[in-house]
């Protein structure tokens, strides 16, 4: 099969992204609801308490991701083992590099982009939004900048 026939279609794409962010939220609550049931909470308190946890955050967004990937590669290369379907081959060290070097370099202006849109689309976010955002991302100890470090790393 030549590479053009394995193209993912618009359609296909916007679906996968749909479906990921479904499954983004419909994890967050399958969690606080296992969360509430164990520790005697209200669902909403305790899906709330799932949303301001970074690993959490993390392994919802690894599974929901996974899961859409999963997804795609049956619903568009069904036929193909899992390695050909991803294309996966490995890269010369230098390429591996320069890719990184444009990672690292694009993380301001698209982060600054990112906030933009997301103030004109969505408003500025509420004082406790911010403090409580700030809050999860800044490390009070080693063991949590490990933790937040390894986090952003996942979600990248």
């Amino acid at each position: 099969m030549k590479d053009t026939d394995r193209a993912l279609p618009g359609f296909g794409a916007l679906a996968l992204l749909v479906l990921t962010v479904a499954m983004m939220y419909g994890l967050s609550w399958l969690f606080g609801f296992a969360y509430s049931l164990l520790h005697d909470l209200p669902v909403l308190e305790a899906t709330g308490r799932i949303q301001r946890d970074l690993a959490l955050l993390t392994v919802i967004q690894l599974l929901a991701m996974g899961s859409a990937l999963a997804v795609g590669l049956r619903l568009f290369d069904p036929d193909s083992p899992l390695p050909e379907a991803l294309s996966l081959t490995p890269v010369p060290p230098a390429t591996l590099g320069a890719c990184i070097a444009a990672g690292v370099c694009l993380q301001w202006p698209l982060t600054e982009l990112s906030n933009v849109l997301h103030a004109h689309v969505f408003g500025p976010d509420s004082l406790a939004q911010q403090l409580a955002i700030q809050n999860m991302i800044e490390p009070h100890s080693f063991g949590q900048g490990v933790l937040v470090v390894a986090s952003m790393a996942a979600l990248i």
